[in-house]
């Protein structure tokens, strides 16, 4: 996706790269929205949004993320 395509999206996504506790949040998502969450190469597994807007992704190894919802990928670092 490119920055002027995140740039239009009625939401916001961060921090990014990700830190310790490894909490994205995503602002103005329904909660319950069922997300993706890929590699580079398959789908590792799946989440959901809970009601602090946010999806917990301590179980993950540093790397990079796709992270899937509707029609939108979201490219997410762990350091």
């Amino acid at each position: 996706i490119k920055q002027d395509d995140l740039n239009k999206l009625e939401f916001k996504y961060y921090p990014n790269p990700l830190q310790f506790p490894y909490k994205l949040t995503l602002d103005n998502l329904d909660k319950d929205c069922k997300v993706e969450i890929w590699n580079t190469t398959k789908r590792v597994g799946t989440a959901i949004i809970n009601e602090s807007n946010s999806i917990d992704l301590s179980e993950y190894s540093s790397g990079f993320y796709l992270i899937k919802f509707e029609n939108t990928t979201l490219p997410v670092v762990i350091d």
